[in-house]
């Protein structure tokens, strides 16, 4: 692939029957999915309707857990132990073991830590950040995709609940019906709806969402390995490295790496349209592939960028 210093990758993928971003449920058996208010068309005017959404904060997260793979298969070494156990969130404090006889300025850390490097940081307590490489969006379906739905249906119909059924069996292959607890008050063993330690069956709700949705994915890839100030701490090797892993990073989670309850609810999805700028400067933001017009808007505004608008070529685009 020809080095770039900064890449643009807006597109749209088919997810159904999909628990990619819950919102809460903590103390109930209802898990809802995350939604949000976006401002769509209609007629001459706009509506704001409510959606099913999946927030950047959980693509960057899956994108940094995906890069901490790559990043240790291709052989590097400099992790922080936070990115080890694939946390992205920000240092509490300059105490912590991963800034233990550290001196603590940004070059320090993007040079120690390639995750720091290319998530950038937050040390709270002595004012030290460094702003991220990467910037998602949050996936939101596609404006046409929702005018085309919403003839038809209501934008309610995007996401739906499903009951699941958890069964307790006990040693005995038997459904079970909670163990008995001896009372505090007394030697004689109670069984009461309170203080049974076993769950026989137990009901739950989870929602779900089957939809068309858009992303926008920025990587600025000529600032990995310098500072804010423009000092490069890290040689091209390293550089390399990292900017390699970045870019795996980003293919895994646009093929379906990516999402909440993978284990009962693997993403059925399908990457349906792509479009990609590279360039070795930065670049203005693509339009996002959330506006029906978003191809036509990009090519006026990359005239000498280069482009993709298939995803046969995302390999060729992002590299191997």
């Amino acid at each position: 692939m020809k080095e770039a210093g900064f890449i643009g990758i807006t597109g749209r993928m088919l997810i159904n029957v999909a628990s990619l971003n819950t919102a809460g449920g903590a103390g109930s058996n209802y898990n809802e999915i995350t939604r949000a208010n976006i401002v769509v068309k209609k007629g001459d005017g706009y509506k704001i309707v409510s959606v099913p959404v999946i927030s950047g904060n959980m693509l960057r997260h899956w994108i940094f857990r995906a890069f901490v793979d790559h990043y240790t298969s291709l052989g590097g070494k400099n992790l922080s132990k936070r990115a080890r156990r694939y946390n992205a969130v920000r240092f509490q404090s300059n105490n912590e073991d991963d800034l233990k006889g550290m001196n603590l300025e940004e070059k320090s850390l993007v040079k120690a830590y390639a995750d720091c490097d290319v998530f950038g940081f937050l040390v709270p307590n002595v004012g030290l950040r460094r702003e991220s490489v990467l910037k998602t969006s949050f996936l939101i379906p596609p404006e046409d995709f929702l005018e085309e739905i919403m003839q038809e249906y209501d934008e309610g119909q995007l996401s739906f609940a499903v009951t699941h059924n958890r069964v307790d069996v006990d040693e005995t292959g038997k459904i079970g019906k909670g163990k008995k607890k001896k009372s505090k008050s007394s030697e004689e063993e109670q069984e009461s709806a309170g203080e049974e330690l076993g769950t026989a069956m137990m009901l739950f709700e989870r929602e779900y969402s089957s939809a068309e949705y858009s992303f926008l994915i920025i990587a600025e890839l000529d600032r990995i390995g310098v500072t804010s100030a423009g000092e490069k701490v890290i040689d091209e090797k390293e550089a390399g490295l990292r900017r390699r892993a970045l870019l795996l990073a980003i293919k895994d989670v646009l093929r379906g790496r990516f999402g909440a309850s993978q284990a009962r609810a693997l993403p059925i999805m399908k990457l349906t349209e792509v479009y990609g700028v590279k360039g070795d400067r930065l670049l203005p933001n693509p339009v996002s592939a959330h506006y029906k017009e978003y191809k036509q808007e990009n090519d006026r505004l990359f005239k000498e960028a280069e482009k993709v608008t298939d995803t046969k070529d995302l390999d060729e685009f992002l590299g191997e």
